[in-house]
């Protein structure tokens, strides 16, 4: 009898963790979990008559947990072209190379991210009964993405992270200077990153989330023997 493919079960896993550390510089990577990343919202336009300059007052949110989403060729082809602008030498001509750099659409100006939340803060939601949960964290409910937690040895600080759970609807995107700043001044806390091809399924059902579409009604199938 010849030899029955191995059938891999959940419990009994062979592969490697979902997570591997990341580094503390460089470009942000895809599957990148950030911590500790402050959005700035506007809450308030006051606009009188006439005025040219309208004030805008602002907010600010910080968030637990993002992960980025962006393109990872995307990330690093940024990063290398604004490492060439600086590098270059006088200010004329770094000007001019970041002129240039924007006419020709090598800087991202913006990085998509998505919001996770520990899996218990989801699980214990109103709209997320059992029946729903069961399907959520093993990947089959299309508004949700169920994540491992992240082990102690893949943890830059070494405390591992708890099991964290997407939901598709909370995306966001920023400016990419922002992040970057925050990053410098240590603001941002990097950890850890999703590995592949964990990263690349999160990618593809992300994709799939924001590609459904919606039906009037289903296709129906004739009876049989008619």
């Amino acid at each position: 009898m010849p030899n029955q493919p191995r059938e891999l079960h959940s419990d009994k896993r062979i592969a490697e963790p979902a997570w591997t550390s990341t580094a503390l510089d460089g470009a942000l990577r895809q599957g990148e979990l950030l911590l500790g990343v402050i959005e700035p919202r506007a809450i308030h336009l006051e606009v009188q008559q006439d005025d040219l300059n309208p004030r805008i007052r602002y907010d600010s949110i910080e968030h637990g947990f993002l992960i980025v989403i962006s393109q990872d060729c995307d990330l690093q082809f940024d990063q290398k072209s604004r490492q060439s602008i600086e590098s270059g030498k006088g200010v004329d001509k770094k000007a001019r190379a970041k002129i240039v750099a924007e006419r020709e659409g090598r800087n991202m100006h913006h990085i998509l991210l998505l919001e996770a939340k520990p899996a218990g803060e989801v699980r214990r939601r109103e709209d997320v009964n059992s029946k729903a949960w069961e399907t959520i964290k093993i990947n089959r409910n299309e508004q949700y993405h169920f994540l491992e937690g992240v082990p102690e040895e893949h943890d830059l600080r070494g405390e591992g992270m708890p099991e964290l759970t997407v939901d598709f609807r909370r995306h966001l995107s920023l400016p990419r200077d922002l992040v970057y700043s925050q990053l410098s001044e240590q603001i941002i806390e990097r950890r850890s990153r999703l590995d592949q091809p964990y990263r690349e399924q999160l990618q593809n059902r992300f994709a799939a989330y924001l590609a459904r579409v919606g039906l009037p009604l289903e296709h129906r199938s004739a009876p049989e023997g008619s």
